[in-house]
């Protein structure tokens, strides 16, 4: 009998834990949404702009960290270039790859120094070449 005791206080803390965890959860996004503020017309006229480049900005920034980290991990392996795979941001009709394309090249041209940067269309990735 103390058995199906155990057990059935077992399953009733399992069942009390998670609700408590749902809970939990809901409290954790109420305490991490932002203070609402007033937002003029203005803004909210010019929030599709910010809110692009904002999202084309931080891609921007992931791309050429991955492809930073990628080439030197490649130049250790002793490999004469590296060469990475284009994503495109999408929805592509909102982020067409002209608004950040080449902006991603002027940055690695620019820590890569002396070495051969571009975007290969016909390959569909970016490479660089130091040999």
């Amino acid at each position: 009998m103390p058995a199906i005791t155990t057990m059935i206080l077992a399953a009733l803390g399992g069942v009390m834990f998670s609700k408590m965890m749902d809970r939990f959860d809901h409290v954790i996004d109420i305490i991490r949404s932002p203070t609402l503020k007033p937002v003029n017309r203005t803004v909210l006229q010019n929030y599709t702009t910010s809110y692009t480049h904002s999202v084309t900005e931080k891609y921007i920034k992931k791309t050429v960290s991955d492809i930073y980290e990628n080439a030197l991990t490649s130049a250790a392996l002793r490999r004469e270039g590296y060469q990475h795979p284009f994503s495109p941001l999408l929805p592509i009709h909102v982020y067409p790859q002209h608004t950040y394309v080449p902006k991603i090249v002027k940055r690695l041209e620019k820590l890569f120094p002396e070495c051969s940067v571009s975007m290969d269309d016909r390959l569909g990735m970016y490479v660089i070449q130091w040999f």
